[in-house]
């Protein structure tokens, strides 16, 4: 199916409906990437604070405090890869 070119013809509704999914499948893809691209760098500023927390914890000189290691937040799904 050309879809390029300079001559004015008329798409069959077959051709439409192919466009219109592709289209469709297109747009989610790009939103898909913007919500990973998202999720990274929230999890990227989570694991900031997280170290800032727990420098915080280990040299607090209060005797409550246990020095206790906390385990980091968990890694993003998609880093997994």
């Amino acid at each position: 199916m050309p879809v390029g070119g300079y001559a004015v013809r008329e798409f069959e509704e077959d051709e439409v409906e192919l466009l219109a999914a592709v289209g469709g499948m297109l747009g989610a893809a790009i939103d898909n990437a913007r919500l990973v691209q998202r999720s990274r760098r929230h999890l990227a500023q989570v694991q900031a604070l997280w170290e800032i927390d727990k420098a915080i914890v280990e040299t607090a000189s209060s005797p409550r405090s246990s020095r206790r290691s906390r385990a980091p937040p968990p890694a993003c799904p998609a880093e997994k890869r």
